[in-house]
């Protein structure tokens, strides 16, 4: 039987309607994920300058704010609960400074906090990770009310992220040019650590990815000569992904390249919208989109070539806009290496790796963080 024109057209109408307004009768992904609103660029700066700053990005209006100078390499800013801890590494006695969400007035400062790389918190205490050169590393706990620095819990070589998962403080012991394996654990309060060996080179980055699992970036590892002409070993990155609970491995996804920063600093970024991770490569300008609940990588995404512009350094995802958001650096005068004096650039990409926006920054980009 031949169905009258007439009802086709209501069809399609009907098709049509529910297309148009499918924001409001379905839903949306943009609605259900989050936005940022505003992008902090930590800009670590010269480190010989001492001339670290945070770069404040109004996503919704595209402005561009440059804070004071916090004289001392910025190696990062970590987000707690509306508060934003900045980690000033000095050539004497390093600090953490704490400003205010709003508007990031300086409302309290910790000192001394040798080098300090990474915090996490616990309770009313802040734990920062602190490298000390060819010797092993500490965590400073701070108690946020009085100012007061505990004594502090000796952990492995080279420690970087640190994290709060099923009650425990995990510290990733990265070691010179990621020759460490081991996360140190300790319990809130403790003065002691001991280790666990995950089978990776380089571990680096925590994400807390559920109550009781992490997501921990391993860079690789390389190894050189005596006089650093040659290398003699080079292993690749890796996702190892870690009960903390039993204390075990529970899988592994490789990567080809060894996921690393243009200067040494932030090298992922973990989305709980989207339950990924992405990886900055920066040797390749790639990023690395690691599915959490898959534990494979869902894709690769290529950072295309932008005139002046070289590496990949500071990474976060806004969901609700789908965007990726990266640090560039720029080329240097005297060849294709990156130049660490002068301001670097943001941009922000879709997953096709198109660039649609870019803003200028400091110099040295170290970290990103979304408000």
């Amino acid at each position: 039987m031949t169905i009258p024109f007439s009802m086709n057209m209501k069809h399609l109408l009907l098709v049509l309607a529910l297309f148009l307004s499918g924001c409001d009768l379905l839903g949306s992904d943009e609605d259900s994920f989050s936005k940022a609103g505003t992008v902090l660029v930590a800009n670590g700066g010269n480190f010989s300058d001492q001339n670290g700053y945070i770069t404040s990005i109004d996503l919704s209006e595209g402005s561009v704010t440059h804070h004071a100078d916090l004289g001392g390499f910025l190696q990062g800013v970590v987000s707690l609960d509306n508060t934003f801890f900045a980690l000033v590494n000095t050539f004497s006695e390093g600090r953490v400074d704490v400003l205010n969400g709003d508007v990031l007035s300086l409302e309290q400062q910790f000192t001394p906090v040798l080098a300090p790389r990474y915090a996490a918190q616990s309770g009313g205490v802040l734990y920062v990770t602190n490298f000390v050169w060819e010797q092993p590393g500490f965590v400073t706990p701070i108690t946020l009310a009085t100012g007061e620095i505990g004594p502090s819990i000796q952990v492995g070589m080279t420690p970087e992220g640190i994290a709060n998962v099923a009650d425990k403080m995990i510290v990733a012991n990265a070691g010179s040019l990621g020759s460490g394996s081991v996360l140190s654990i300790f319990l809130p309060g403790e003065l002691e650590s001991r280790s666990v060996d995950i089978g990776c080179d380089g571990p680096r980055d925590l994400f807390v990815i559920s109550d009781t699992e992490l997501a921990v970036v391993c860079t690789g590892k390389t190894v050189y000569n005596d006089d650093w002409t040659q290398v003699l070993e080079q292993t690749m990155g890796e996702v190892v992904f870690f009960d903390a609970r039993s204390e075990s491995v529970t899988g592994r996804v490789s990567l080809d390249q060894q996921a690393s920063s243009t200067n040494g600093t932030q090298t992922g970024f973990y989305s709980k919208d989207t339950k990924e991770v992405f990886i900055t490569l920066s040797s390749s300008e790639e990023i690395v989109v690691v599915n959490t609940e898959a534990m494979n990588v869902s894709s690769v995404i290529q950072v295309p070539e932008t005139d002046g512009l070289i590496g990949l350094s500071g990474i976060a995802y806004d969901a609700g806009r789908d965007q990726l958001i990266i640090g560039r650096f720029p080329t240097s005068s005297g060849g294709a290496f990156p130049d660490f004096t002068s301001a670097g650039t943001v941009q922000l990409l879709n997953r096709a790796g198109i660039v649609f926006d870019s803003f200028v920054a400091g110099a040295s980009i170290s970290s990103i963080t979304l408000r």
